[in-house]
């Protein structure tokens, strides 16, 4: 299977040297209201899920609380890759009609993603497999509240280690007019104190780039560089 981004030339030129896959704070993407939809979704499954939290551990609800006050400490970054090569939404919305579609190949991403913290998942557009994902989310924090810890303060350390699984989940829930763009996504979630910028990109250390193929504009000839 081949994902494919599409990006300027010097985008493409940058990718082809590095060779790395830069992703964006979630906070500075194009439409920030996408972030807002997945992110709205998931607080309303905790909110569900509330008072079960609560009977568990008041201490892990007030940390929940706390989060939610202060989500700008958690630092996610996101790159987004399509299966549809040649969308001439894609090529409006991100190129002008202008620009590349690059191919990667989906085993050497999930290889590397692997290996550097990444994610890579298909984007969820269907109102109610959103609302599943996000429940499956709680879910798992509740399970590690029941399961415990030795610490002291065990319930706030369950919260604050599960956070980042919430923000990626709700990094993959889109409105479902975008539906056609078939969107993956990478995803990197960083600490709650710091993140380095070496940490937001996709670098190749396993292999070259393999099978790389490029897409110019929606009319012009394909071509390809694979090994």
């Amino acid at each position: 299977m081949i994902l494919y981004h599409y990006t300027s030339a010097a985008g493409l030129h940058g990718i082809v040297a590095s060779p790395s896959l830069w992703t964006s704070h979630y906070r500075f993407l194009n439409d920030t209201s996408e972030f807002l939809h997945g992110w709205k979704i998931v607080l309303d499954a905790i909110d569900r899920r509330g008072d079960q939290i609560r009977d568990i551990s008041s201490l892990a609800w007030e940390t929940v609380a706390l989060f939610r006050q202060h989500s700008s400490e958690v630092h996610g970054f996101v790159g987004s890759l399509t299966s549809e090569g040649d969308l001439l939404s894609q090529w409006r919305g991100y190129n002008r009609g202008q620009g590349f579609s690059i191919g990667f190949s989906a085993d050497w991403l999930l290889q590397n993603a692997a290996a550097q913290d990444f994610d890579i998942t298909p984007v969820l557009y269907d109102t109610e497999q959103q609302r599943a994902a996000a429940d499956r989310a709680v879910t798992l924090l509740i399970g590690r509240l029941v399961e415990g810890t030795d610490e002291p303060e065990g319930a706030r350390a369950q919260v604050r280690t599960w956070w980042p699984h919430a923000l990626k989940t709700a990094l993959v829930l889109k409105n479902q007019p975008f539906q056609e763009e078939c969107e993956s996504r990478l995803v990197w979630v960083g600490s709650f104190l710091a993140w380095r910028p070496e940490d937001t990109c996709l670098t190749s250390r396993t292999c070259s780039l393999p099978g790389l193929s490029v897409r110019q504009s929606r009319h012009q000839q394909y071509c390809s560089s694979s090994q």
